[in-house]
């Protein structure tokens, strides 16, 4: 029997497991592993967009920066934010046994410099669906969150809801295509 055999076999037998037979995980002990993996994905986009519009919409002075301005400046932090706050949350919670990966906006390699333009695209249509869809709501007449705390239409937690909603739609469309082109490789090389 080689070393890493005995290794393991060791490392089995030192195991610990509760009275009733279950095996104890170490890395399960804290209180977040018990919530669900998508819980934590859409908090952590949520804060991400709220906070960006937070700092950009309401900490700007409209005197300074107009709309386009703020625009382009939300665009631009919110794509930082994605990239490197929530896809990386996304990428380190992903376990084979609770798989996360879908809900990152793209499959594209994370190291490369294009990952950063697909993400910037994909914050550039999700904010600017996000704004027009608020700015529509708004002239339509139906309250905000913001109207009901501030006197104001526009707040980030209305905002960053807006943007969940964008965001599950497109994940569910992207999801769906991944499993029609899965399926039909499959198709396909059965026919072989």
């Amino acid at each position: 029997m080689s070393n890493k055999e005995k290794d393991k076999k060791e490392l089995k037998e030192e195991k610990k497991y509760l009275n009733d037979g279950t095996e104890i995980d170490p890395y399960s002990i804290d209180k977040l592993s018990k919530i669900p993996n998508w819980i934590k994905i859409v908090f952590v986009k949520f804060w991400v967009v709220g906070a960006a519009f937070l700092f950009v919409m309401m900490g700007l002075s409209p005197e300074i920066f107009d709309i386009l301005d703020k625009l382009v400046l939300l665009i631009l932090i919110t794509t930082l934010g994605v990239e490197y706050i929530s896809n990386t949350l996304i990428i380190f919670i992903d376990k084979p046994e609770r798989r996360a990966l879908h809900h990152l906006s793209h499959e594209f390699k994370r190291k490369s410099f294009y990952s950063l333009f697909i993400i910037l695209f994909y914050s550039a249509i999700m904010i600017l669906l996000t704004h027009f869809t608020l700015d529509f709501l708004v002239r339509l007449g139906m309250p905000t969150i913001g109207d009901f705390i501030s006197q104001s239409t526009a707040d980030p937690i209305t905002f960053a809801i807006i943007f969940l909603i964008y965001d599950t739609i497109y994940i569910l469309i992207k999801v769906g295509i991944k499993k029609l082109i899965i399926k039909h490789k499959q198709k396909k090389e059965e026919e072989y």
